[in-house]
């Protein structure tokens, strides 16, 4: 399961993730962090690397739906090897790149660092990370020692404050420290 965390790496911010080789020719599974293709910049230039320091600058030439999957192919990337050596690196642009976002909107990981309160406003812990689970998203909350998932549903996460970056959530009964809040 790819996780959010890691993705904001100082001026760039990750919008996918390169999944295994496809064919013979350089193809790979995409699986974007992004919600639809009006998301994505204009550019066909990309930055492809694990982090800052391992990137290199790939020209997207086609992005084409397999099945359930997207694969993309690159002109610098023409063989299978070349295309494994790929595998698991983020695709990032450059932060001021990203498509300005309506007015309340908020980008994925911006949340991480986000304060997370219930509705007494007693605070439950800060957001480390953002998943995709199958049916939804969760924020990944650090409360003490503990790691809690919060699924982001609309029963349990009643409030985001994108100026104040605090959640409002409505635990259920022992989601943290194993007991009702």
């Amino acid at each position: 399961m790819q996780t959010t965390n890691n993705i904001s790496q100082g001026s760039l911010c990750a919008i996918g993730v390169i999944g295994k080789a496809f064919g013979l020719n350089g193809e790979v599974n995409y699986h974007s962090f992004l919600r639809t293709s009006k998301d994505y910049p204009k550019s066909s230039k990309f930055l492809v690397g694990l982090n800052e320091e391992t990137l290199r600058t790939l020209t997207l030439t086609s992005v084409n739906q397999h099945s359930k999957n997207l694969l993309v192919k690159f002109s610098e990337i023409s063989s299978r090897t070349e295309a494994e050596a790929i595998v698991n690196n983020f695709l990032f642009v450059s932060m001021d790149e990203r498509k300005e976002l309506p007015k309340g909107s908020i980008y994925i990981h911006d949340i991480i660092g986000f304060t997370v309160v219930n509705e007494s406003k007693e605070i439950l812990g800060e957001v480390i990370d953002v998943v995709n689970l199958p049916g939804h998203q969760a924020y990944v909350v650090k409360s003490g020692i503990e790691e809690v998932y919060v699924p982001v549903v609309k029963e349990i996460v009643k409030s985001v404050n994108i100026e104040m970056k605090k959640i409002i959530i409505s635990p259920p009964d022992g989601m943290f420290n194993g007991a009702a809040i």
